[in-house]
């Protein structure tokens, strides 16, 4: 079928707002709402409210196409989505993270056709954080004549790596005397070809795919007649095998791997639940420079353009389906629907991992309620057996949190489904259920997970884990031990864990072959959940922070993008980052307890620049994968120390000028060496593009890292203001944000300003329809702008 990407020009209008305008997809309505202090659940969205967004635009089909078979696909719309054609219903979807088609075949008119859908979001709270709303991901409108490969319709998957063979399944609508010839190429050479719609073929001198080789092949299937070509597709894929066991663990193409696993939701963070490609593409790089692996799409289906980065950046992919089976979370969850819909969603998840070699496991629930045992054994058999049915190459895992298993499923949740409530209305409401609920006696009291998800309650529930193949467990490494011992069979990941135990965790992984990976909370800071992470200073703060709260606060890359200290030292303990690295806690706090929740493990910076602070007491942590490390201080030695949980602390008096860290080995041979210098008088901003040209057609994205620093680029941290940003010609300002969790300007990230926290802001450009000149101008007050020259490039 041709595809067209059909995301310009559609008119907008709200429940409270009326007034049409136009806006481009991917949008995500939920930005486009004031935040509300005191909003119902608030705390687990940002205090972003929900809503019902209605998108119309036209189809003109001219009269050669109206006998053409056409499918709109809308490839994520949350959420209880309706479709309409000249007004009368013709398609929807329930769930706000699958795909879906609707068919308008033989249902077009001659001229303009109205496309109208509705995105209901108004049922809140629905969610346990941010979920945007709105058409946040591509629609693309699909065509054919009467002989056409359906959408999704070849199928790619490994048989065998010694020899390389795949099986390449094209599932078509054609006549008897129309041939499926396929071709199988890389880099443009074809490697192997055949013809049939169900076809096995050998390709020789293969190369194979995995997280550090991401090669991929690219596989061509056409529908012939009589010479003519009446329809292609191509698909990408890799060429790998999978296989597990508790003996030599979780393996790729016969090789032993451990995934260095985090967690991430779905917002890109100042932009929303806008699902670009670039966004993702820039988000999972960031993350394998942090030294991960693995990334858990946490806790729902990964869109196509996130699996498509993932192939080929090589990443280790945990696609998850649900957050909730029969058990309310939220007021007005999936729960409602899940009886019902399902296998539907799962169904479509697995349509679009299948071709995706990153893909290694299909997780089917996060912290669901098991208390009625044979019931959820009864479900998690279904939905395992309907995985392997769909795709038997995958394992089937499920993220179990020993607090929420003792919990009940909600009475007949589907009763909720036609309520009306007001998605704005401010008040108590929601209260802490569920798996909120296990996070919050997790925070405050870590040894009730013990107590009451010891060995002898998980035991209970293996009917539900004995249909896994994987055994996921958040935020519950004593089990692995016993697990083993009575389930010597039974493989095992950490499907969340906390960063702080980092350390104690991975080295667990390390040593029981049983246990396969780790994945911690999490990977990326996220919008919603508002505060889990944040550090308090004097006394020990709530779960959540109340308004203007808006994001976690609890990742190892910040919502900015910036690799944390936290980051970093999770990537020395992989392994992964060979050099000593300076991690400062912030001297203007020098002396006051710092408290942390679980889910953050420091509030250090990788900075000396504390102006105005000298002779206070600073606290300096170096981390290093090493026996002993010696930190300098203007050049002189404040002496060697030993390594512990690759942590060494020294307390040092604050005076501008340089620190160096400096690690060694066991034979005292040096290793590795970091310095941070102060940064000097002037204060200037810098503006440093991460790249310098947009493609134009709505569909690329720039961003433009800005900081307050000195002449040398060196950045101050206690300097901080409101930065401004303008943009002219063939691009628009689509956000501006940065990393502080506590949005005192309360300026949305839609503006075209933002407070600059701890020295550093973000902007996000958006090419538009056109190619030129891009002139972006920043400026702060009392320091001279800066002017930015892009160029957006024809596609």
């Amino acid at each position: 079928m041709k595809k067209f990407l059909w995301n310009e020009d559609w008119t907008l209008t709200s429940d409270i707002d009326s007034t049409p305008r136009t806006v481009q997809l991917p949008h995500d309505a939920m930005q486009t709402e004031k935040r509300v202090p005191g909003l119902k659940n608030g705390s687990s969205t940002g205090y972003y409210p929900g809503g019902k967004y209605t998108y119309v635009k036209d189809l003109a089909v001219d009269v050669t196409d109206l006998n053409k078979t056409t499918l709109l696909e809308f490839e994520g719309v949350y959420m209880k989505s309706s479709v309409y054609l000249n007004g009368n219903r013709v398609g929807g979807h329930i769930y706000g993270y699958t795909d879906f088609f609707v068919d308008l075949t033989g249902k077009l008119n001659e001229g303009a056709n109205e496309i109208k859908v509705v995105a209901d979001n108004s049922q809140f709270p629905n969610s346990r954080w941010y979920s945007g709303s709105g058409i946040y991901r591509d629609v693309i409108l699909h065509m054919a004549d009467a002989e056409y490969i359906k959408p999704d319709g070849v199928k790619v998957s490994t048989v065998s790596i010694a020899p390389a063979k795949v099986r390449v399944q094209t599932d078509a609508v054609m006549a008897d005397d129309t041939t499926v010839k396929i071709q199988i190429c890389k880099n443009g050479v074809v490697v192997a070809a055949g013809e049939g719609e169900d076809l096995f073929l050998g390709i020789a001198d293969a190369r194979l795919w995995s997280a550090e080789t991401p090669e991929l092949y690219e596989v061509k299937a056409e529908l012939v007649k009589d010479g003519v070509v009446l329809d292609a597709e191509c698909v990408s894929f890799g060429i790998r095998s999978l296989s597990w066991n508790a003996v030599k663990g979780f393996m790729v193409n016969g090789e032993t791997v451990k995934l260095r696993g985090g967690c991430v939701h779905h917002d890109h963070s100042f932009i929303g639940a806008a699902e670009f490609e670039v966004a993702c593409k820039r988000k999972m790089s960031i993350m394998k420079k942090a030294g991960f692996n693995a990334v858990r799409i946490a806790h729902h289906p990964a869109s196509r353009a996130m699996l498509r980065v993932c192939d080929e950046l090589g990443l280790y992919v945990m696609n998850e389906s649900f957050d909730t089976w029969l058990g309310l979370k939220s007021s007005y969850d999936y729960a409602m629907y899940f009886e019902q819909e399902w296998r539907n969603d799962l169904s479509a998840m697995i349509r679009l991992s299948y071709n995706h070699a990153c893909v290694v496991m299909y997780c089917i629930g996060n912290e669901v309620y098991l208390k009625d045992a044979e019931k959820a054994g009864k479900i998690s058999k279904a939905m395992a057996d309907y995985c392997r049915e769909l795709d038997p190459s995958r394992a089937v895992i499920n993220a179990l949190n020993p607090l929420t298993v003792i919990m009940g499923d909600s009475k007949e949740p589907e009763q909720f489904r036609n309520a009306v409530v007001d998605p704005r209305e401010a008040g108590k409401g929601g209260g802490l259920v569920g798996s909120q609920l296990a996070n919050v006696l997790v925070t405050l009291l870590p040894t009730l997970t013990k107590l009451f998800g010891n060995e002898k309650a998980m035991k209970k529930r293996n009917a539900c884990m004995d249909p896994l193949d994987i055994v996921g467990f958040n935020y519950s490494d004593f089990l692995y031990d016993d697990q083993h011992k009575d389930f010597p069979n039974r493989v095992l990941c950490g499907s969340e864990t906390f960063p702080a135990q980092i350390a104690k965790t991975w080295n667990m992984v390390e040593a029981k072959p049983w246990v396969v990976g780790d994945f911690l909370w999490t990977a990326w800071d996220y919008l919603g959940e508002a505060g889990v992470g944040t550090v308090s200073y004097e006394k020990q703060e709530s779960f959540t922070q109340p308004f203007p709260c808006i994001a976690a606060g609890c990742a190892n890359i910040d919502l900015t993008g910036e690799i944390t200290c936290q980051g970093v030292y999770t990537a020395i303990v992989y392994g992964q980052y060979a050099k000593p690295y300076l991690a400062v806690h912030p001297v203007n706090h020098a002396g006051k307890k710092a408290f942390f929740g679980r889910w953050r493990f420091t509030d250090a910076l990788h900075s000396w620049s504390w102006h105005g602070l000298d002779g206070k007491k600073a606290t300096v942590d170096v981390y290093a994968r090493a026996a002993q490390v010696e930190l300098f201080q203007d050049g002189k030695s404040l002496g060697k120390k030993p390594v512990e949980k690759f942590i060494s602390t020294y307390e040092v008096e604050y005076r501008d000028g340089e620190l160096k860290a400096v690690s060694y080995d066991q034979f005292g041979k040096e290793i590795g060496t970091d310095t941070l210098a102060s940064a000097g008088q002037i204060v200037k901003l810098t503006v440093k593009p991460e790249k310098e040209n947009l493609i134009a057609g709505r569909c690329d994205l720039l961003y433009l890292p800005i900081e307050i620093t000195d002449a040398n680029g060196v950045r101050h941290m206690l300097k901080d203001r409101d930065i401004h940003v303008s943009v002219e010609g063939a691009a628009e300002l689509m956000a501006i944000g940065s990393a502080e969790l506590n949005q005192v300007s309360l300026n949305p990230y839609t503006s075209s300003s933002i407070r600059c926290f701890q020295g550093r802001a973000l902007a996000i450009l958006r090419s538009t329809k056109e190619a030129g000149k891009v002139y972006v101008t920043v400026s702060a007050e009392g320091l001279e702008s800066v002017i930015v020259t892009l160029n957006a490039l024809k596609n």
